[in-house]
């Protein structure tokens, strides 16, 4: 009763277990620790598409501040197309999830690119409360994407508008053939090229050359230089090409990328540059025959009529000194005019045919020339190194080297002012090699030019031009005090041409 003393000898305690209701709180805290630190842009909306939460890296990721607040905000705002996003919502409310890409835009009103995945939260009894979006900004690897997917229609393009062929190669077989590559193997739209083994257009004989440099290239990471073989088109007809081989990468996969190119052409000129070539020595064979005919004929007119006759006239003369019809001086006058005059049509007749040439050989007949025109007539010591087999020459090459020798000595006699000539004549490494050297007054750089050209000297202008003629090069060397070398080189199948 109210006022009355009341003794208490009992105490009721009631103790309830909060261990799970601790347990589901840490929970809850640490789920939403790990949302609102996530990476990824995370938001919570309501029945009606408005936020009922948004973590930091969505309003970092939308450029708002931290205490920027956006509940109650329609979720569909912040997307660029806002009925597309309305589709996904509906999507994900029938099917439970949901998983794409849109366009968005940030609070300033720039747009950005982002991937979301979406789920539905549904209560005990099955209805959706809530929808839990994450974000993820994929600009960049979007801008990477287009940039890659530009570079790759840009090379594209570009390969397949080359005129090399190209082909890539994996396992040896060929997955990607250019416009080039199907014309230059007849093979149509090219399609009938892939899968095909890149081997199976070439020649046997370059089989397996070929598929040595494509393991090399596999196993080096190195590039195989252009090399010459022979390809089949897909009609049997063999073409010339050369390719090249690189270490590739096609769609993830190691390949090797071959560069073909067409050199059936560049085979064909080079093979009219050679028959002209051989036309070119026959025709300067024929104009050696020619001159040489002439000069026989010219010298045998000297000897047989014009030499004749002056003899003739010598002896003469020589009767009517003795019979003292005329005054002895004028005759003698007369008479040693005559016989310089002889003398002088011998010489020219000699120089016109050696006959030391015909019967002897070159070699022969150079030392007879030597002997008469240049050591006892001009007291130059001369040196003659001879390979004998160039008397087994043709007739026209040792009428040709004979004939150049003495153009080469008689320039020094008449500008060198040397002592002393060494003259080479050799066969080997496939040349005839010529030089005549002298210890002579030599020249400086602007009278060399003037000595080579045509300008210097018809006789030298025209070797050098007889030279390149036959196919072969012709060298001066020289400087001031230090003497002159003259040397030219002569293919011996100039000399092969000419047996034949």
């Amino acid at each position: 009763l109210p006022g009355a003393e009341v003794e208490y000898n009992k105490v009721l305690l009631a103790v309830i277990d909060i261990t799970s209701i601790r347990e589901q709180e840490l929970a809850i805290r640490l789920k939403d620790h790990a949302v609102q630190s996530a990476i990824h842009g995370i938001v919570f909306s309501d029945v009606h598409d408005r936020i009922a939460y948004a973590n930091s890296a969505f309003l970092k990721m939308w450029g708002y501040a931290e205490d920027d607040n956006l509940v109650g905000n329609s979720i569909l705002s912040y997307w660029v197309e806002p009925e597309k996003a309305e589709q996904a919502l509906r999507a994900v409310r029938q099917t439970g999830r949901g998983l794409g890409e849109f366009t968005a835009r940030r609070k300033d009103g720039s747009v950005f690119e982002v991937q979301y995945s979406a789920c539905a939260i549904s209560d005990k009894q099955g209805r959706i409360i809530s929808i839990q979006m994450s974000f993820m900004d994929v600009s960049d690897r979007k801008k990477a994407e287009r940039q890659l997917i530009q570079n790759e229609k840009q090379y594209r393009t570009l390969v397949e508008s080359m005129l090399d062929a190209v082909l890539i190669l994996v396992d040896e077989k060929i997955v990607y053939a250019n416009p080039a590559a199907s014309k230059l193997l007849d093979a149509g739209d090219g399609k009938g090229l892939l899968d095909s083994v890149f081997t199976q257009f070439l020649e046997s004989e370059f089989v397996d050359s070929s598929r040595e440099r494509y393991r090399a290239v596999c196993q080096s990471g190195k590039m195989q230089p252009f090399k010459e073989v022979r390809a089949v088109r897909s009609d049997g007809t063999p073409i010339d090409i050369e390719s090249a081989m690189l270490p590739f990468i096609y769609h993830d996969t190691p390949a090797v990328l071959a560069i073909i190119r067409d050199i059936s052409r560049d085979k064909a000129i080079q093979k009219q540059l050679l028959q002209q070539q051989e036309q070119l020595r026959r025709l300067v064979t024929q104009l050696i025959r020619a001159e040489e005919l002439q000069r026989r004929r010219i010298a045998s007119e000297l000897h047989d009529h014009i030499g004749q006759d002056l003899i003739l006239a010598k002896l003469k003369i020589d009767q009517m000194s003795a019979n003292h019809s005329v005054s002895s001086m004028s005759l003698q006058s007369v008479s040693d005019q005559l016989e310089s005059i002889v003398e002088q049509v011998q010489s020219l007749t000699f120089d016109m045919a050696s006959p030391s040439l015909l019967s002897n050989g070159l070699g022969q007949a150079l030392e007879d020339w030597l002997d008469n025109e240049v050591r006892f007539r001009h007291a130059i010591a001369v040196n003659l190194q001879y390979d004998e087999q160039a008397d087994g020459l043709a007739e026209e090459v040792q009428t040709f080297l004979y004939r150049a020798v003495k153009e080469l000595v008689v320039n020094v006699i008449k500008h060198a002012q040397a002592c002393r000539v060494e003259i080479t004549v050799l066969l080997g490494n496939g040349f005839i090699s010529v030089s005549v050297k002298d210890d002579g007054i030599g020249m400086s750089g602007s009278d060399k030019n003037r000595f080579t050209s045509k300008g210097g000297g018809y006789g030298l202008f025209s070797l050098r031009q007889r030279v390149a003629d036959m196919g072969g090069t012709m060298e001066v060397t020289s400087a001031s005090g230090q003497g002159t070398c003259v040397s030219f080189n002569i293919p011996m199948e100039f000399n092969a041409g000419q047996k034949q």
